[in-house]
């Protein structure tokens, strides 16, 4: 069994139009140093800011973008699910955030899954490509060598399984700024 059968790339999944007005939009947030499981955070492991978009928060713009995007995800992961023989169930996203990656931030190799928050798929959906550097890399689990990359592009979803056998990293930024969603589904 192969690794890269189960991270799958869906392309053109919104207009770019529609990416720029969000993109504009988050231009306009304040942003918080993003923070590992627990709370905590630690620059030495994940260097990014994050901007968490609620179902219930005051701005109804947030609440606009957050279900709009949950929509977009979810029928993609309907199409993933549909590859496999017996499906992969999800009983909803636990979480929604826009990351922003400066030059110089990154995230060190990690997985997605912890008890306390069992996640099943992880997503990443890509906003921009007019930056260098940050690009996904997927590791071998038993080396910790890099063998999948995958390429930034606009409207481009990138799904998961978010255990074990996934560990993956974000290299450094070194010119210009990553936008991205991040989701994870129960």
């Amino acid at each position: 069994m192969e690794i890269n059968k189960f991270i799958k790339v869906f392309d053109d999944t919104c207009s770019l139009k529609v990416i720029a007005s969000f993109i504009k939009y988050l231009n306009k947030l304040e942003f918080d140093n993003a923070a590992l499981i627990g709370g905590i955070v630690n620059k030495k492991i994940r260097s990014t800011k994050e901007y968490p978009f609620e179902p219930n928060s005051n701005k109804l713009t947030d609440v606009h973008w957050f279900w709009f995007w949950q929509k977009i995800i979810a029928d993609n992961l309907k199409q993933y699910a549909s590859q496999f023989k017996h499906g992969c169930s999800t009983t909803g996203m636990m979480s929604l955030s826009a990351l922003k990656y400066e030059v110089g931030d990154f995230y060190t190799p990690h997985i997605d899954y912890f008890s306390k928050y069992p996640r099943n798929l992880s997503v990443i959906y890509f906003l921009n490509n007019d930056y260098e550097g940050g690009y996904v890399y997927f590791q071998n689990p038993f080396t910790g060598e890099d063998i999948i990359g995958v390429d930034p592009r606009p409207g481009r979803l990138l799904v998961w399984p978010s255990n074990f056998i996934f560990p993956h990293r974000v290299d450094k930024v070194t010119k210009g700024r990553r936008n991205v969603l991040v989701s994870w589904w129960t």
